[in-house]
């Protein structure tokens, strides 16, 4: 039979992953009361319940979420969209096919699943209403799908990109000291899990939401772009490249984030503020992680 400490520590272990399975409460509540537990109880050292707070998965994450907020406080979002969306519409595999195509390409400069899909969903669904997809059409249920599915199915593909991968990247690192690269991780899964289950998306959503939507004008030509947004642009183009070129230069994709999004919270260089920051961070987010990973 299992030892008391054993025993108590399965019986924990059950109960939160039985918790996170039913959502019979947030995730971010399971996670504290994870920690509560194991160390009221003394099950384990500090240092190893904690760990996922020093696991490379919790700071990606938060730095993801800095970035996603940045990225929509400058405007640099409305304005790519205002420039590149209405050129898919007219034909619905185009529509279609665009919308998951920029759900997986934004994956790589917004490590966070739930920040790029609170920033694509309203401008997908003030697309498909300028498209004469009325609300609670299967054309507008297609799209909406076409961003959620083309945001969390096709990032798997791309290493910080979602949070399963960091959490499995985590755990790998914290077991058993295996360390995944941006690149090579790319390279495997990109051809398969991002390029060609991104078409069998849209060939489904296709046939199974067949929609006719109407041509989109072009809105009236914008205005230049800003100094922060030129600012941002060339952090995210610096922070993709190291990304990219991490097996290289050694430094994981982790700090690269976090040195990323400590750039965007400084005072005056930066671009967001204290309150910003409060409310486009989502912390139960990374309350799951690390409890996950303790």
């Amino acid at each position: 039979m299992m030892d008391y400490p054993m025993g108590v520590s399965a019986l924990v272990t059950l109960v939160v992953i039985a918790l996170w399975a039913t959502s019979r409460l947030p995730e971010y509540l399971v996670a504290l009361l994870f920690f509560a537990a194991v160390m009221v109880l003394q099950l384990a050292p500090t240092a190893v319940v904690f760990s996922g707070f020093a696991s490379s998965a919790f700071w990606l994450v938060l730095s993801g979420f800095v970035l996603g907020t940045a990225i929509r406080s400058t405007g640099l979002a409305d304005r790519l969209a205002n420039r590149i969306l209405p050129l898919l519409a007219g034909s619905w595999p185009r529509l279609v096919g665009g919308v998951v195509a920029i759900s997986y390409a934004l994956a790589f400069v917004m490590p966070s699943n739930m920040g790029r899909i609170t920033l694509l969903m309203p401008i997908i669904m003030a697309l498909a209403e300028r498209a004469g997809l009325a609300e609670g059409s299967r054309g507008r249920y297609g799209l909406a799908l076409a961003v959620g599915f083309g945001t969390f199915q096709l990032s798997a593909s791309i290493l910080p990109a979602n949070v399963p991968n960091l959490v499995m990247s985590g755990a790998a690192e914290s077991a058993y000291g295996i360390h995944f690269t941006y690149l090579s991780y790319l390279l495997l899964h990109a051809p398969i899990l991002g390029l060609a289950k991104g078409a069998l998306l849209t060939l489904c959503i296709c046939w199974l939401f067949r929609a006719k939507p109407q041509p989109v004008e072009k809105t009236s030509e914008q205005s230049a772009l800003s100094v922060a947004e030129w600012r941002l642009i060339a952090l995210l183009l610096i922070t993709v490249l190291l990304w990219i070129t991490d097996s290289w230069h050694g430094i994981a994709p982790a700090w690269v984030g976090l040195a990323a999004a400590c750039v965007c919270l400084l005072p005056r260089i930066g671009f967001l503020t204290g309150e910003q920051f409060a409310a486009g961070v989502n912390i139960r987010t990374c309350l799951y992680v690390a409890g996950s990973l303790g």
